[in-house]
């Protein structure tokens, strides 16, 4: 719920009209993490979930701001919080010329301002895949009920020509749900093949 809470948030306003990506996506699922595709044909291959150029284009076209997949920490369904992992991939030729740090701290604002969410960690410079890239960390504001959770959104964001790569990581702060070293795993994996 959480990360359907931002990605609405994040990403309203924005455009898919501009030139076709011509990189990949790979990376390496965690052991037992339960992968959910929207249905693009992505290829698995044991633990690692590739994308080609033409199948993230296809991705863009076809679902606009709509997250391409997610890894999941627990099969679906989960009640409570279930660590998650999502990639989202946006084509806008506004983009161009912007630096990740400059766009994350706009779309980290526009969540915060829903009152959802508040900032931890505002945008800073990252490097990720061999890109130069952003990082943020939001926490939800929800009074927790008794055992509830506290949660955490850690946002990355690449943006490569005028497609912008924004992963969203959605964890506890603290205690059984927290998937800090998953997380960590798996943006050790991420690479854009072809990407400039």
């Amino acid at each position: 719920m959480v990360l359907v809470l931002l990605w609405s948030a994040l990403l309203t306003g924005c455009s898919n009209e501009s030139s076709d990506p011509a990189f990949g996506l790979e990376l390496r699922k965690p052991d037992g993490w339960t992968y959910v595709s929207s249905g693009d044909a992505s290829t698995t291959r044991g633990d690692i979930i590739n994308y080609s150029a033409a199948q993230v284009t296809q991705a863009i076209n076809n679902h606009g701001a709509a997250p391409l997949f997610a890894l999941l920490k627990r099969p679906p369904p989960q009640a409570g919080l279930n660590p998650s992992f999502g990639i989202n991939l946006t084509r806008d030729g506004a983009n161009r010329g912007q630096t990740g740090v400059a766009l994350l701290a706009t779309l980290v604002a526009r969540a915060s301002n829903t009152g959802q969410f508040h900032i931890v960690h505002g945008a800073s410079a990252n490097k990720l895949a061999a890109h130069h890239g952003a990082q943020a960390e939001l926490h939800t504001v929800a009074q927790q009920p008794a055992g509830g959770v506290a949660t955490r959104v850690q946002l990355h964001l690449l943006l490569i020509d005028d497609v912008s790569v924004l992963i969203a990581a959605t964890d506890a702060v603290s205690g059984a749900d927290a998937a800090a070293a998953e997380f960590a795993e798996i943006l050790a994996s991420l690479r854009l093949p072809g990407a400039p």
